[in-house]
């Protein structure tokens, strides 16, 4: 096994635990470190952020499916409630992924960054909700659109799935209770990423990239982090049943912030 084969793994595991455990989609950590997986090797492309883009999606799809049907067995996921998001999200995706495969990587960057940036500070401040006794509401048909529109259009732009824009929303505006919302999150996260996906294959052929890709999208290194991933699934989801996350926030937040500088800054 190379050296870069175990080093794939290992982002794979490392994402996949905080993925899991928060109800992001990966992205936040993934494209930081897959940016500086492929400098580690060499590897350059004017079309590099479209390539690491399109792997998370390939990677966020399985990932978010196994954390979704672990979740439904674990707590009463009502799908039901979250059909208006659901929609959103996937119109959100389509225009979302689509003008992901045409923008400059340097400006896909900048994007991407000043998201890590936001999101960090979202982490390191915003209050921890206790969510366990909220009871169900009902949401607006509009609004439920609305905020599926942003997470999803936002998602490929970013090389995110949504989790970070959905997180907020289902636990102000669905109230549901914080440690059902990664099943919530990762389930609407594998509608983002299933269409975005699509989108970065067909878009992407013809571009020659390192390894063996389809499209945009590089399948030996999304299969290693798949790989990688299954035990840190269960690492995280273990951890949501028996802790809080607000160190984890603690940590992460701080994580984020500074790949964030160093994604929006970097030459």
């Amino acid at each position: 096994m190379e050296l870069w084969w175990l080093l794939a793994l290992l982002i794979g595991f490392f994402s996949a635990t905080v993925a899991s455990y928060i109800g992001i989609g990966g992205g936040l950590l993934l494209t930081p470190l897959l940016i500086l997986f492929f400098s580690f090797r060499g590897i350059e492309s004017p079309y590099l952020m479209q390539h690491i883009f399109a792997t998370n999606m390939f990677f966020m799809v399985f990932a978010s499916t196994i954390t979704a049907t672990r979740y439904k067995k674990m707590y009463h996921i009502n799908y039901l409630r979250i059909r208006p998001l659901m929609i959103g999200a996937a119109i959100g995706a389509l225009g979302g992924s689509y003008l992901a495969t045409v923008l400059p990587g340097q400006v896909l960057k900048t994007i991407f960054g000043v998201a890590l940036i936001v999101s960090a500070l979202k982490f390191l401040t915003g209050k921890g909700n206790a969510g366990d006794n909220l009871e169900e509401n009902l949401v607006p048909l509009w609004l439920g659109i609305f905020g599926g529109f942003l997470a999803g259009g936002l998602a490929p732009l970013a090389g995110i799935g949504g989790g970070v824009v959905l997180i907020p929303i289902f636990a102000l505006t669905f109230r549901i209770p914080v440690k059902h919302i990664p099943g919530y999150s990762h389930s609407t996260i594998i509608v983002i990423t299933a269409i975005s996906l699509v989108i970065y294959t067909w878009r992407g052929m013809g571009i020659e990239f390192s390894d063996f890709s389809i499209g945009f999208v590089n399948v030996l290194v999304g299969t290693l982090l798949i790989l990688g991933a299954l035990p840190g699934i269960w690492v995280g989801i273990h951890l949501n049943k028996i802790s809080s996350a607000t160190k984890a926030k603690q940590i992460i937040g701080s994580f984020v912030f500074l790949m964030g500088l160093y994604i929006t800054f970097l030459k």
